[in-house]
């Protein structure tokens, strides 16, 4: 399960993170403090103007049978902003 943390911006590289003593992410042989975020960072930024994010699968269920195949494929075509887990 992830964790989405609201209010702090996406650091330049890994000495800026808030999280830096919450991981491994400096073993990397060739990893240099301050040049980057770690190869392995786990942060993933969301797109700034973003809309809601819902579950479009329990929409469609929800809507089965209410929709024409035209919205089934609008929502279907729809970009995912965070991947399943």
């Amino acid at each position: 399960m992830s964790v989405l943390i609201k209010g702090i911006t996406m650091p330049e590289n890994c000495l800026k993170c808030p999280l830096i003593s919450c991981g491994s992410a400096f073993d990397d042989v060739g990893f240099r403090l301050g040049d980057g975020r770690a190869h392995d960072c786990p942060l993933k930024e969301l797109p700034e103007h973003h809309g809601r994010l819902i579950d479009a699968n329990a929409l469609s269920g929800k809507m089965l049978g209410k929709w024409t195949a035209y919205d089934y494929e609008a929502v279907a075509t729809m970009p995912t902003i965070v991947e399943k887990e």
